[in-house]
């Protein structure tokens, strides 16, 4: 009896220990965040893009093209911003449009709302603004992956706006059946804020774990390249950025971001025409979600692209954008 009572005593000391560790490194990585985070987002912001005001936020665009062009726009997924669509934003010039990049917030460079609304329907009414402060009627648009809730949704919204979609291995909830209840653990870890806030800091802004977490999305891992890298990083030393992203990842883990969009039966409504790319390695959209989206939208064309995940902008740009070609010339 003795000896089990040391034992445990030695367990329990182990786990004390292990937990203290685990909160210093947490703690760590907070005040590297707290350090790294001092600048304003429009001091560091890229000098090709601009600010424009699109209802309770300004949102930071990058634009390329004559603006007597058709215009695009494009919507980048979770953690990403519009520089990542540069060799796209190339091509489509080429091929005259006139071509607009948003940082979606709180991703990138755009402001973030005071009320931390980053979801689907608020997003879509930036969107709205955003074209009507840039005196354009309607426009085509390419959302790729978590992006494409608030592209769909703002076609719903205002499809008087949109003139057709194309989704890039789009991450949509409900395309399986509903939606899985949060865990209530999950949502009680963000619910504290210096908790979130160190969760987030060890985590989705830690840039010792930017490499790895790109990785999980692509087929081939060399593909998140030191450039690839450099870019997704930029936006890292805004102010406040590992807070408002804490938010982001309450209410994600929530399961917050619900809208029109968020409910698969309203698919079958969209009128605008609609294609899909998507990697047939994509572990984190599989080609099935694609297929069976495609049931969904009536007419809509599926493009697949062989030995790609779910980042093809970055994985193959060339295979890329003569896809991309291809949809577009579908939709027009």
């Amino acid at each position: 009896m003795v000896q089990k009572i040391r034992i445990l005593k030695l367990l329990i000391k182990i786990f004390l220990w292990l937990l203290l560790a685990a909160a210093l490194v947490c703690v760590s990585f907070s005040v590297v965040a707290l350090i790294r985070e001092r600048h304003d987002n429009e001091a560091i912001a890229p000098k090709t893009g601009t600010y424009i005001q699109a209802g309770d936020i300004r949102l930071f665009v990058q634009t390329a093209g004559d603006k007597s062009d058709t215009p695009i726009l494009l919507i980048h997924g979770m953690a990403s911003w519009s520089e990542t669509w540069r060799p796209v934003m190339d091509m489509l010039v080429q091929d005259n449009w006139y071509v607009i990049a948003v940082d979606m917030p709180p991703f990138g460079f755009s402001d973030r709302p005071a009320s931390h609304d980053y979801w689907r329907t608020a997003q879509a009414d930036r969107l709205d603004a955003l074209l009507t402060n840039m005196d354009i009627s309607s426009a085509y648009i390419v959302g790729h992956s978590y992006g494409s809730r608030s592209v769909l949704e703002f076609a719903m919204q205002f499809p008087a706006r949109v003139r057709g979609l194309v989704l890039v291995d789009p991450a949509l909830s409900g395309i399986y059946g509903p939606v899985a209840a949060p865990s209530g653990l999950m949502q009680g870890l963000f619910s504290i804020a210096p908790l979130r806030y160190s969760l987030t800091a060890a985590t989705l802004t830690n840039p010792l774990l930017t490499r790895t977490l790109l990785g999980l999305f692509l087929y081939d891992k060399q593909d998140a390249t030191d450039e690839i890298l450099a870019i997704y990083t930029m936006p890292a030393r805004i102010k406040k950025s590992t807070s408002d992203l804490g938010f982001w990842m309450q209410g994600f883990v929530a399961n917050e971001d619900t809208g029109l969009s968020s409910d698969v039966a309203n698919y079958a409504k969209i009128r605008v025409p609609v294609a899909l790319i998507w990697g047939e390695e994509d572990t984190t959209t599989p080609l099935e979600q694609g297929q069976k989206l495609q049931t969904f939208i009536p007419g809509s064309k599926l493009f697949t692209m062989p030995g790609i995940g779910h980042i093809p902008q970055i994985e193959d740009i060339t295979a890329f954008n003569d896809v991309l070609r291809k949809a577009l010339t579908e939709i027009q």
